[in-house]
């Protein structure tokens, strides 16, 4: 009888315990799906980030932007050539 109410109280625990790990691995499973959206999220902003300003440089490009009005005709003015480079010159422009 005592051993009957043992292996009772046995498989009682193994219930128990199995009940706490499955819930620690769906709590778990549920924690690395948020960061995986989290992670994708977050590229998606950088990737943003990113493209933004290569468009608005690809614009001022084809458009020109400040540097190369200021160096029609003549060499880039101080300011511009340091924001342009040593090699902006008029045939640039």
């Amino acid at each position: 009888m005592v051993v009957a109410l043992a292996a009772v109280a046995l498989v009682l625990a193994a219930r128990a315990e199995h009940r706490v790990w499955t819930g620690a691995v769906g709590r778990y499973e549920a924690q690395v799906a948020g960061e995986a959206v989290r992670a994708e999220q977050a590229r998606a902003r950088a990737q943003e980030a990113r493209v933004a300003p290569l468009a608005a440089l690809a614009a001022a490009s084809t458009r020109g932007g400040p540097c190369s009005r200021a160096a029609r005709g003549r060499w880039a003015t101080p300011p511009c050539a340091r924001r342009c480079g040593p090699w902006w010159t008029t045939a640039n422009a």
